[in-house]
């Protein structure tokens, strides 16, 4: 009884599983299609990678805002006492350069008094200059009124002075991180 109860139990178990191995075989390979042809339907055309700004390149966008703020600016200025000109610089006992940036009145006292320190170093007394620090004093002001006026009738100055704010912002939350 018991090798028939085993004969009957293989036979029909053994079509049984393969019919449930050629079913499975058959839908595994109508599942697998299907997510290929939805995948494949869904892939975008194109792909964008978006970083983080090198720091340099950062440095450079805000020096260039910068600049385009004292070239508006200037512009629009009729006083060319303050008007804004930009250079670079390497102060003495370094080799490092940097942008600077200085209303007109201030490189013209500057000037003038170096040529009278130099004056009184050759001998020639009879020159005098005021002060820098007096004469940036005076004008300082008079640099901000006039910068406040022009922005007020200058949109396009105020939007350029709203984009290097936020390059600048953008610059120094970077290195501050």
């Amino acid at each position: 009884m018991e090798k028939l109860r085993s004969l009957v139990s293989i036979a029909p178990e053994s079509l049984l599983m393969k019919s449930i191995k050629a079913i499975a075989l058959c839908l595994f390979s109508v599942l697998a299609s299907l997510p290929i042809a939805a995948a494949e339907e869904r892939l975008p055309e194109e792909i964008t990678v978006t970083g983080e700004k090198r720091i340099f390149v950062l440095e450079k966008e805000v020096r260039e805002a910068k600049e385009a703020v004292y070239d508006i600016y200037n512009e629009l200025n009729t006083d060319d006492r303050y008007n804004f000109q930009c250079r670079w610089e390497k102060p003495l006992g370094t080799n490092t350069r940097y942008r600077l940036c200085r209303p007109q009145f201030l490189n013209e006292a500057t000037q003038r008094r170096g040529m009278y320190i130099f004056a009184q170093v050759t001998g020639f007394t009879a020159a005098t200059a005021m002060p820098v620090e007096l004469e940036y004093a005076h004008h300082m002001p008079n640099l901000r009124k006039k910068m406040q006026e022009i922005v007020e009738q200058s949109p396009e100055l105020a939007e350029a002075m709203s984009k290097h704010q936020a390059l600048e912002a953008q610059l120094n939350a970077r290195i501050t991180d």
